[in-house]
Order: structure tokens, then C-alpha cells, then sequence
């Protein structure tokens, strides 16, 4: 799934040498960047568990300095480690 593109419902999936795990997308958010720190779920270790991918998003404007927003996409996994 490419980020920019991700919808709820797709599946992301991480794996290492010896490890794999399949995550299912809960959520697509556009979150201005200004507002991003004020986003618990980005940035908290509480509640279950998660994995959060940040990229840039939204409008592009140079004159502002680039992107002005983030896509926040949430997602849990699938079953236990």
C-alpha cells in the first residue's frame, strides 16, 4: 500500500528476518502540521496497540515553506506477536 494512497481496510505488512506482522488501516487522516503534536494517538504510548505512519500531505505551497499538512494513518494489527 503506498501511503499517500492507503484507504481503512488495506493491509500494511512489516516484516524482518525473523519477524512479521500484518497490520489493517483504522484510519486516514489529513491533520495540518500545526496541529499534529495536539493528536494523542500519534504520539501516545497508552491504549492499544498501533502502528502510526506519518508522511507529508495536502496542498504544496513553496512560498509557505512545502507541504502545510500530514497524513496520519493509523493501524492495528492483525493478530498477537
Amino acid at each position: 500500500v503506498e501511503l499517500l494512497s492507503a484507504r481503512p481496510g488495506d493491509t500494511v505488512r512489516l516484516a524482518g528476518r525473523h519477524l512479521e506482522q500484518v497490520y489493517v488501516i483504522a484510519s486516514v487522516r489529513l491533520v495540518p502540521q500545526a496541529d499534529l503534536r495536539r493528536h494523542s494517538v500519534v504520539f501516545s504510548a497508552a491504549g492499544d496497540r498501533r502502528l502510526v505512519l506519518i508522511t507529508c500531505g495536502g496542498a504544496y505551497y513553496a512560498s509557505l515553506g512545502g507541504y502545510q499538512d500530514n497524513v496520519v494513518v493509523v493501524a492495528r494489527p492483525t493478530r498477537g506477536p
